[in-house]
């Protein structure tokens, strides 16, 4: 069966390197869609939050993502040596599948929710639009596999959700983000749901052409 997700190739071969002296679930992975632009004050107020949380975080910064100046930037970058790694880009897939991920940060767009409950990880939604929100509200109080982070952009919000999450306090989270991922992977394999879904695209598709 071919696999559910493509894999990409991570370009940052130190920022794989740094991941692969981490703890197993130890680490947790922060992307935010580079359509949805922090300001300084969203940026310094998640700095904070990671920081402050004590546990250890990969950030991906989008080229357009943080409305910084470049000095700014690097102090921000040089303060997180000790407990954080950033990168300018990166692949969803390939990070979430990498052993020391146990959590990811993300604004609750449906590709990247889609991705983390593939690699069996918990997520915070932290969403920007209006379509993230709904998504982000179903996901953490129906499916319930993330928790949802208060929309304001509160360092305090941000480090007690982040401490929730990591510290594995809530089991039946991680219980309700595998059975999802079981779920999932059942639905594109033969005979699923997504699988039959498909197949009969294309053979509509097919029968049009004749």
């Amino acid at each position: 069966m071919t696999p559910l997700l493509n894999y990409s190739v991570v370009q940052n071969n130190d920022c794989l390197l740094w991941l692969n002296s981490q703890q197993p679930k130890s680490v947790l992975y922060v992307n935010i869609d580079n359509h949805s632009q922090l300001t300084q004050v969203q940026t310094f107020e998640l700095w904070h939050g990671l920081v402050n949380s004590k546990k250890g975080f990969l950030w991906v910064r989008w080229p357009d993502s943080i409305a910084l100046e470049g000095r700014i930037l690097a102090k921000l970058i040089n303060g997180m040596k000790e407990k954080g790694f950033i990168v300018d880009s990166a692949s969803n897939n390939q990070l979430l599948a990498h052993k020391a991920i146990g959590g990811f940060l993300t604004d609750g767009d449906w590709d990247s929710t889609l991705q983390g409950i593939v690699e069996d990880v918990s997520m915070i939604y932290w969403p920007t639009s209006w379509d993230q929100r709904v998504n982000s509200k179903f996901m953490s109080k129906t499916w319930k596999v993330g928790m949802h982070m208060e929309e304001r952009c509160d360092k305090n919000i941000i480090e007690k959700t982040i401490r929730d999450v990591m510290g594995s306090k809530d089991h039946d989270l991680i219980e309700n983000v595998n059975k999802m991922k079981k779920l999932a992977r059942k639905s594109v394999s033969i005979g699923g749901s997504s699988y039959i879904m498909l197949d009969n695209l294309v053979n509509s598709i097919i029968v049009m052409h004749l």
